[in-house]
């Protein structure tokens, strides 16, 4: 998407950028994990290259584990 003369990308865009689903990155936006980029004239979101590369790095920071639960259920196994 090209606005002016600066690049632009959608939510779908990002969250495909970043590997998560588009509905990950709507609710890091909700929870104010990663800030609320500005919007079109029609209210959708427009990013930043800026704000995609934050939002990448913020994905890159998450690794997926085990539950807790699970954590301990399979350390108190081995016992």
């Amino acid at each position: 998407m090209v606005k002016t003369s600066r690049t632009y990308y959608s939510t779908a865009e990002v969250a495909a950028e970043a590997r998560v689903s588009r509905d990950t990155l709507l609710r890091w936006l909700k929870d104010q994990k990663v800030p609320e980029p500005d919007r079109d004239r029609n209210g959708w979101r427009v990013f930043t290259e800026a704000e995609k590369v934050r939002i990448v790095r913020y994905a890159m920071k998450l690794v997926p584990g085990p539950a807790r639960s699970q954590r301990q259920l399979f350390a108190t196994s081995k016992r």
